[in-house]
């Protein structure tokens, strides 16, 4: 099966159990759907657009990578993003994450922005990140 998604600066391809992500002129980013962790599909705002999100998980059983993508979706293709999700479900078995659930490895990423590609971050930057968030909060 495949199935393209286009809008003003995105494009998503499935076929064959690949997903390829495009923002044209900056990222291409391929992946194979069984390595999707989580899919979810929520409400912006009341006009009917939606915030497609998508993470996926390292092929090393043994890491913890993570890389999680937030692209927001307009009204007129809602209801084919969540034939995508449905289809990510059906057939490779990607559980739903519920969209007002913020997680430790997404709280940092604002929601209210279009779009979003982000991967763990390593020790020494989570190190750095802990202490000036300390100096801003003891200021």
């Amino acid at each position: 099966m495949t199935l393209h998604l286009q809008w003003p600066g995105f494009q998503l391809d499935y076929c064959e159990g690949t997903l390829q992500l495009r923002w044209p002129a900056a990222v291409i980013m391929d992946a194979k759907a069984e390595r999707c962790a989580a899919a979810s599909l929520r409400s912006r705002s009341e006009d009917g657009s939606g915030q497609l999100t998508l993470r996926f998980k390292s092929a090393a059983p043994e890491t913890t990578d993570l890389i999680a993508v937030r692209v927001d979706v307009p009204v007129g293709h809602v209801g084919r993003v969540e034939g995508l999700v449905e289809l990510l479900r059906r057939e490779h078995g990607v559980p739903d994450r519920p969209g007002d659930e913020e997680t430790s490895d997404l709280v940092r990423i604002p929601a209210e922005e279009a779009d979003w590609l982000v991967a763990p971050t390593g020790p020494a930057s989570e190190q750095l990140f802990d202490e000036v968030m300390d100096r801003v909060a003891n200021s």
